[in-house]
């Protein structure tokens, strides 16, 4: 069948059948008809001569069969029934097949009207920010599928626990049959849960929401850098200097009182004549 899978009401739709002979004798004059019964239509071609199976031409194609769809057929699956008669007319054999019509109130409605597509992608899954810590990025690419500009605007909101921006601007124009992109970047803030949080982006065009992207980020504990780590080393240091030093100083002054107390005695021992 052309088309092989829909045809529209008013137009042709043409068939073919493949015939192949698995008798023990010859036919000839074998008829082919094929006919829509719900919708009233039907051709017919016809074939000679078909030999009888194992030789050579005990296969066969016939003409293609006109049928032309009316005007006024509704939408729906229709059976397409294909006859065959042989043996003088006395005998036949028959298949259906499928075919889908597609009716005059569908012409308009089958196809999406270009200026309402919108694709929307997101090249990010879930990332881990630290809190007060650098940004993770999510990049959103949209495509103005349609006939015309269009104007959108992204947003990314649902989070107490977050600072958001978006560069190079949450508000894009872009041309028919183009697509640009942005990037959402999220920071988590000092009091930020621990965790997998989640936040939206919200895509929108004319006042009117396309699409709302739920996303999450796993917000991990704030890590000390190495300056943080070395200055709290050197005071660590400088706490354990000033406690030996006071040690070594009351080491000193306990054994110069000892020595002026042990002078002190030998003096009074004494004796005087």
């Amino acid at each position: 069948m052309s088309p092989d899978k829909e045809v529209k009401a008013g137009r042709a739709l043409l068939a073919t059948v493949r015939l192949r002979n698995r008798g023990e004798k010859d036919e000839r004059g074998v008829k082919v008809v094929v006919t829509i019964p719900q919708l009233g239509i039907s051709a017919a071609d016809f074939i000679d001569e078909l030999e009888k199976e194992g030789d050579k031409n005990d296969q066969a194609t016939t003409g293609e069969m006109f049928l032309r769809i009316p005007d006024n057929a509704a939408t729906g699956e229709y059976k397409l029934r294909t006859e065959v008669f042989f043996d003088d007319g006395d005998k036949k054999t028959s298949k259906e097949t499928a075919i889908n019509v597609l009716g005059s109130e569908e012409k308009i409605a089958a196809k999406p009207k270009a200026e309402d597509k919108t694709i929307i992608t997101v090249a990010a899954e879930k990332q881990n920010v630290v809190r007060n810590g650098a940004e993770s990025a999510y990049p959103i690419t949209l495509t103005n599928a349609g006939a015309a500009s269009k104007t959108y605007t992204i947003n990314a909101d649902g989070a107490a626990w977050a600072n958001f921006r978006i560069s190079p601007s949450n508000v894009m124009v872009i041309g028919s049959g183009e697509n640009k992109a942005a990037t959402v970047f999220v920071s988590a803030k000092a009091n930020a849960p621990l965790g997998e949080q989640t936040f939206s982006a919200t895509i929108s065009s004319n006042d009117k929401i396309l699409k709302q992207l739920p996303l999450s980020v796993n917000v991990q504990q704030e890590q000390q850098s190495g300056i943080s780590k070395l200055k709290k080393g050197l005071e660590v240091g400088i706490y354990i200097l000033v406690i030996l030093i006071v040690v070594i100083a009351l080491v000193i002054g306990f054994n110069k009182l000892r020595r002026e107390e042990g002078e002190e005695g030998k003096e009074e021992e004494k004796t005087y004549y």
